[in-house]
């Protein structure tokens, strides 16, 4: 397995960096979880060919997340991609591709299959990923429910085997409890330190991992931790740089 982070900022644009991507090659394809806005210019920074990606995945439908899919499908269809291309989605797929056509990015035109799949099929097609539900966006539950909006508030984070690494990716979350009998051990644990409690981080610490990443940004109270605890082993996510 290989691992870069593509984008690691929060959802307010950073100068420098992109919004949330994480690029990894599995079972040697090469998969995408998470594409927000800057991740078409990363790809091409790496050098990666229209028919480089294999499959996306997307956490969850916050912007900074999910708001470069249409300009990778985009791009690919100016580069002339072939080959098929996935995209497991979280909530509303039908409501998504009505999105595109909005954008005037039709299937019939793009020269290459488009799959848009839910993101419970994701660990059909691959058992070596499973995917976990967390609560990032409960916090919506109101004013869904008093506007009758369609939303469903799916979220999810990510364990990623390959029968020799072990890789965590929480996405956005407010707690570990939905990963807490199963990031021991990882190779690489890449953690929300935005939204996340210092008091969850901390736990997260005593757990047994090679490499804690913090991404999306860092809380006030994260930072201050850090600054009077050395704790080896977690580092400040770093864009581009192979983590396995």
């Amino acid at each position: 397995m290989q691992v870069k982070i593509l984008g690691s900022g929060t959802g307010l644009p950073v100068l420098g960096k992109g919004q949330a991507a994480i690029l990894a090659e599995i079972y040697g394809r090469n998969f995408l979880f998470d594409c927000g806005e800057g991740t078409t210019y990363k790809l091409l920074h790496l050098g990666c060919e229209a028919d480089f990606l294999d499959f996306v995945v997307i956490s969850h439908m916050h912007p900074d997340h999910s708001s470069g899919l249409p300009m990778l499908i985009q791009m690919l269809y100016l580069q002339k991609r072939r080959k098929t291309l996935k995209i497991y989605l979280p909530e509303r797929v039908d409501e998504f591709r009505r999105m595109l056509h909005n954008f005037y990015i039709f299937e019939d035109k793009l020269g290459f299959t488009l799959e848009l799949i839910s993101i419970e099929e994701v660990t059909v097609d691959f058992p070596g990923i499973r995917i976990f539900p967390n609560s990032h966006l409960e916090g919506y539950s109101r004013i869904i429910k008093e506007n009758g909006f369609k939303n469903m508030m799916k979220s999810f984070s990510f364990v990623i085997e390959d029968g020799t690494s072990k890789v965590v990716y929480t996405s956005d979350i407010p707690d570990l409890k939905h990963l807490c009998n199963y990031v021991n051990n990882a190779d690489v644990f890449i953690v929300d330190a935005i939204h996340l409690p210092v008091e969850e981080l901390k736990c997260a610490l005593s757990k047994s991992h090679k490499r804690i990443i913090l991404n999306h940004g860092l809380s006030d109270e994260i930072k201050e931790y850090l600054e009077n605890n050395k704790i080896s082993g977690v580092e400040i996510a770093q864009e581009s740089e192979d983590l396995l």
